[in-house]
């Protein structure tokens, strides 16, 4: 095989799947294959010809046209080959090419710069020549085993380093067929997932801190929330009598939020330590947990001068304290953000068969289309926020609940100036199979 020794390096492509560049390598063979075969007929053609020559000439038409044929196929072949070997050593993966008894017969640059051997320093070796025996015995035999059942295999092994240490090699290696239709040995593409195992493992280790820290967080809350309940109701039943109607009102409010907080402490443990929260087996009425959120938010509403006109929502199987937070966080943002005295925010939903949106409206200065595929990250703030208090919080929680039901959230213009938020959710109806 001609070698290329420019100097100038050649572009990895890195975003080839192993699948890609195995139906590559694959191809790659079947063009190597169908130029051998065919090589093969003109041969036997020519070496006819040569015997009919012993005789007497053949016709000059037929001594040409078995010539140029030859001459065709090598030019339409041998380039696809060359074109399809450049791809190959282009790929930044590990492959190579095994006969039938472990040979290493090809392989590409990535494979080169990895064993630090040229492909003609590394064809006629074996595994035994690259790795500790124990290993190279066991991919011996997990090739033998490829063999025998033609399927494909798929292994992460640790594997010395040329630079020193080990690394993990995510390999895929599969049966190549000769003109025989017998299987004529192996095909390997291996790939480094060093980095992406240890930054797996990274995350692993955070969310396992993540679920002691939530774990921690709603013990403590829990534990202070119990006595001011037991407080709450304890005034409620021992001076129910002596309190005025705006009293008693207090304590119901008291109790009713401590309960809230309680579920919603539930609930978003839940979904800290298990990345996601059971659908209710009754479908919550939108409507009317909308409404509730917007007679708590009723004081700040009023100090504003806005007013939300609450329109028909499809019930939804959400647990209520996550659509409670829907509500809350899209609303107080309109009114925050979107709202001047005067204004009305719209809420209204609709369903689709399967698919429900809850939505959110105002009439404020709007958020800016390049801001808008970044509104719902994590402490991202838009340049229209930037002299009112907020965490940029709110909007990534919405983000997050809509993700946990199969949907997502999105802000569009409102004809004539404002936001519209859009909550898409999967519900499922509790009938369906």
């Amino acid at each position: 095989m001609k070698r290329n020794n420019s100097k100038k390096a050649k572009p990895i492509i890195e975003a080839l799947s192993l699948d890609e560049a195995h139906r590559l390598l694959e191809e790659l063979h079947i063009r190597q294959t169908d130029l051998d075969l065919q090589n093969q007929e003109l041969k036997l053609e020519l070496e006819a010809l040569r015997s009919q020559n012993k005789k007497g000439s053949p016709p000059k038409q037929a001594r040409f046209f078995h010539h140029a044929g030859q001459e065709q196929t090598e030019n339409n072949l041998s380039p696809d080959r060359g074109l399809l070997r450049s791809i190959i050593d282009s790929v930044g993966d590990l492959i190579y090419v095994k006969d039938r008894n472990g040979v290493y017969r090809e392989c590409n640059k990535a494979s080169e710069r990895f064993v630090g051997l040229r492909e003609t320093e590394s064809i006629g070796k074996t595994d035994f020549d690259f790795f500790d025996h124990d290993l190279a015995k066991a991919i011996q035999e997990a090739d033998r085993q490829i063999l025998i059942s033609g399927r494909e295999h798929c292994t992460e092994e640790w594997v010395p380093s040329p630079s020193g240490g080990r690394v993990l090699l995510e390999t895929k290696r599969a049966p190549f067929y000769g003109p025989d239709g017998e299987e004529a040995g192996i095909v390997g593409i291996s790939r480094d997932i060093t980095a992406r195992k240890q930054a797996e493992n990274a995350l692993k280790k955070a969310n396992r801190e993540l679920d002691a820290f939530a774990r921690t967080v709603a013990h403590d809350l829990r534990t202070p929330l119990t006595p001011i309940l037991g407080h709450a109701e304890f005034l409620r039943a021992k001076y129910q009598g002596q309190l005025d109607e705006r009293a008693l009102e207090s304590l119901d409010e008291i109790i009713s939020s401590g309960e809230e907080m309680l579920q919603l402490m539930k609930d978003l443990l839940a979904l800290a330590v298990a990345g996601h929260v059971d659908r209710p087996a009754v479908p919550l009425d939108a409507t009317e947990v909308a409404q509730a959120v917007v007679r708590r938010l009723a004081t700040q509403l009023s100090l504003a001068g806005v007013s939300v006109k609450v329109g028909d929502l499809p019930t939804v199987r959400v647990p209520k304290t996550l659509l409670v937070q829907v509500f809350d966080n899209l609303i107080l943002n309109a009114l925050k953000y979107g709202s001047k005295t005067g204004d009305v925010i719209e809420v209204w939903g609709d369903r689709s068969e399967e698919r429900v949106s809850l939505y959110v409206r105002d009439q404020g200065p709007g958020i800016p289309a390049s801001e808008r595929e970044h509104i719902f990250e994590v402490f991202f703030r838009g340049t229209t926020e930037q002299d009112k208090p907020g965490t940029g919080i709110g909007l990534a929680t919405v983000q997050k609940i809509a993700g946990l039901f199969d949907g997502r959230a999105r802000v569009d213009e409102t004809p004539g100036g404002g936001s519209t938020f859009c909550i898409d959710l999967v519900d499922i109806p509790v009938s369906a199979p």
